[in-house]
């Protein structure tokens, strides 16, 4: 996700290489100096993820300290405390009185306001876990396959780590529940929701789309399927809740698994995982005139103009097996596989956060 160290820097510090032109934006000049920055853009990066997975944060919002009390808190060496706050508050995460630091205006909105301690370590565990595929990556790169076995490393899991460790499937279903309780209400206010009674939810995690479609729907009831840890961890979050009596949860692959039948309503949320076989057989799910709604982060602009899914392309063709192209699966190609499998396709809608509907009727 995220940037410069002190020294010197050999040739002229305001050298420019040439401007070059990103899609139809303004022309952007480069300098040598910001070119000398962004190679150790890891090292901002380094210094707000550990700061994310130890809740820094959190603990100097309870209470302002020195570096000696961190370093303590946290059992590492003074002299380490000291330079990695000092980075943090250069880079505006934190703010210096005296000799204590604690949370700026700007993190206190954007981090500890945002989202739980719990869903920051996560996130910021699961990038130090993407991490190690940049290590001696341009020998690495050179491997046919993906870089993680030129580094004879296994990369990370999720899906073996959500079927082997309930806690770390508890701990990805709530971060994902957290992410997600905007886009469910903007899901929820632009779904049209008449006629639907039952709502089938694959790989639906928490349920956390699900539960705003019944606050809007008071007499409709959800069935999420997805792993059977990540069906528990759901259902300790939506206990107690008045609209979570209507959702039930049900273990199992939707990938695979025979799926129930007679649902209005059939939802794929941020789960990424399209195919005609898939869709034939939600097709088969539905009643007469029933929806897949399809709701994911797809490529909406010209793959020059878009920095995210660069990245994602990126990070993907250097760490995946060999395949055509590593952006994500675009709006034309699901409609294509929607189209061949019997649905009759809607306008797709923009939402929030880059998402967007794709909408299917049998």
């Amino acid at each position: 996700m995220r940037l410069c160290i002190g020294g010197s820097d050999s040739g002229k510090a305001g050298g420019r290489l040439p401007a070059f032109q990103i899609g139809k934006k303004a022309m952007i000049s480069i300098t040598t100096q910001n070119v000398r920055m962004q190679m150790r853009a890891y090292i901002d990066s380094v210094a707000l993820n550990i700061a994310l997975e130890t809740g820094l944060f959190w603990q100097l919002a309870e209470r302002p300290q020195t570096a000696a009390e961190i370093a303590q808190a946290l059992d590492i060496p003074l002299y380490r405390s000291g330079a990695w706050l000092d980075m943090l508050a250069g880079l505006g995460y934190l703010r210096r009185k005296g000799d204590r630091y604690a949370p700026s205006d700007a993190t206190s909105g954007a981090i500890l306001e945002a989202f739980s301690v719990e869903t920051w370590m996560h996130l910021a565990e699961e990038e130090r876990y993407r991490f190690p595929f940049g290590v001696d990556l341009a020998q690495h790169m050179r491997h046919p396959l993906s870089v993680w076995a030129g580094q004879s490393r296994m990369p990370h899991d999720y899906l073996r780590s959500i079927a082997e460790d309930a806690g770390f499937a508890r701990r990805f279903t709530h971060m994902l529940y957290e992410l997600h309780l905007s886009l469910a209400d903007a899901v929820a206010a632009t779904l049209d929701l008449r006629n639907v009674e039952r709502i089938m939810d694959l790989g639906g995690g928490s349920g956390v789309i699900s539960l705003a479609i019944l606050r809007e729907k008071p007499g409709a009831s959800a069935v999420v399927i997805d792993h059977p840890h990540v069906c528990a961890a759901g259902r300790a979050i939506v206990a107690g809740r008045p609209e979570g009596t209507r959702l039930t949860f049900l273990p199992g692959d939707f990938t695979h698994d025979d799926l129930p039948e007679g649902y209005d309503l059939a939802l794929e949320c941020d789960v990424g995982v399209y195919s005609e076989t898939i869709f034939r057989r939600v097709w088969g799910a539905l009643k007469p005139g029933g929806r897949l709604v399809i709701i994911d982060e797809f490529p909406t602009s010209l793959r020059e103009d878009d920095a995210q899914q660069r990245r994602y392309a990126f990070y993907r063709a250097m760490t995946d097996f060999p395949v055509a192209d590593h952006m994500r699966t675009s709006i034309a190609q699901v409609q294509a596989m929607l189209a061949r499998a019997g649905f009759r396709l809607s306008v797709e809608r923009s939402l929030p956060d880059g998402m967007v509907i794709i909408q299917g009727t049998k």
